[in-house]
């Protein structure tokens, strides 16, 4: 069984990204919070990299989420 404990620490905050017409929030790691702030501006397309995580609920179901790992708002 894996454990969110692992995670105290590595992530403080989530951040609000608009995606086509849905919306999604995805936890950043705190490392990369102020570079996130200084580099990227609103309605900027941003790349990200991410670790893809699940959690296997005790009753059932799954919950998935995207940890942002590193990012780059240059690409071609």
């Amino acid at each position: 069984m894996g454990s969110s404990e692992v995670l105290n620490g590595l992530v403080s905050k989530e951040l609000e990204f608009n995606i086509g017409k849905s919306k999604i929030w995805m936890p950043i790691q705190n490392q990369l919070i102020d570079d996130f702030k200084t580099e990227l501006k609103d309605k900027k397309k941003v790349l990200l990299y991410t670790l893809f995580t699940n959690e296997h609920e005790f009753k059932g179901g799954i919950i998935n989420a995207f940890l942002i790992s590193e990012f780059t708002t240059e690409w071609k």
